[in-house]
């Protein structure tokens, strides 16, 4: 399972995919606000072993962006 770390501060910088409002729960306090996905900070976990839950699933155009800006990193010179 592939964990996408997510923020609610954008920044704008070249690894942060956006997501469309309403995408992920509301916060406690705040509603739904605006929030990115951090292409750079992609981590893998054994969910089971930490007891963890999906929240939300992601659009399959934004999971495409964010693989591209992720494999940039991997490989800069790749055309993706």
């Amino acid at each position: 399972m592939e964990v996408m770390t997510e923020g609610s501060r954008i920044r704008g910088g070249p690894f942060e995919v956006l997501l469309p409002k309403g995408s992920l729960p509301a916060k406690a306090g705040a509603g739904e606000v605006d929030s990115v996905i951090l292409a750079d900070a992609l981590r893998q976990l054994d969910y089971r072993e930490r007891s963890m839950a999906v929240v939300a699933n992601c659009p399959r155009e934004i999971l495409d962006e964010v693989t591209v800006r992720a494999l940039a990193l991997i490989d800069p010179e790749a055309e993706f």
